[in-house]
């Protein structure tokens, strides 16, 4: 069951995680979620389809930070050279083939399966994302009948660096409470 997931599935595709064996059972935690249907965003299609310079890793740190004190150039320097080891690039592209679009379609479920799930479960988005925008979350909170959803206000995709205190506070508050 949690192979289907949505967000697990978003950064795991091929999970097939026993999570009852590390204390997770009974809850979840999404960050960012996909998931639910869309049309590919503008940002995860450019994310998806990373072409492997440092020009555009250092656009793709820019839609990830709504914050720019996080998209340094060492920042950018870092990842770059990352993405250039030796059949990363070749491994990232084949993941998300173009048109990128089936791709998402393929992270997603439909509505009626997402209301089956029935876990105490905690949405996080940055308010201004944009890989994958808000309103997904939106529409989660509305399938998920045991969820609550936090938004974090002038934060983009990297919620848990662009507020990390925050964000630590809300999640070891959420754990807790199980």
């Amino acid at each position: 069951m949690f192979a289907n997931i949505p967000a697990l599935v978003t950064y795991y595709p091929t999970c097939n995680h026993d999570f009852g064996n590390h204390g997770l059972e009974g809850f979840l935690f999404l960050m960012g979620a996909m998931g639910v249907e869309m049309d590919m965003p503008y940002g995860l299609n450019e994310v998806w389809g990373y072409k492997g310079t440092r020009e555009h890793m250092a656009e793709l740190i820019d839609l990830f930070a709504y914050d720019k004190k996080f998209a340094t150039e060492e920042l950018i320097t870092v990842r770059h050279e990352a993405s250039q080891e030796p059949g990363f690039h070749e491994a990232f592209s084949s993941m998300f083939p173009h048109p990128r679009q089936s791709s998402a379609d393929n992270l997603s479920f439909p509505d009626k399966e997402i209301k089956k799930i029935k876990h105490k479960t905690l949405l996080v988005h940055g308010r201004e994302d944009k890989v994958v925008p808000v309103e997904n979350s939106y529409r989660l909170i509305n399938l998920l009948e045991n969820s609550d959803l936090h938004i974090f206000g002038k934060c983009g995709h990297w919620v848990q660096i662009e507020k990390s205190l925050e964000f630590s506070a809300l999640v070891n508050d959420f754990v807790k409470e199980d």
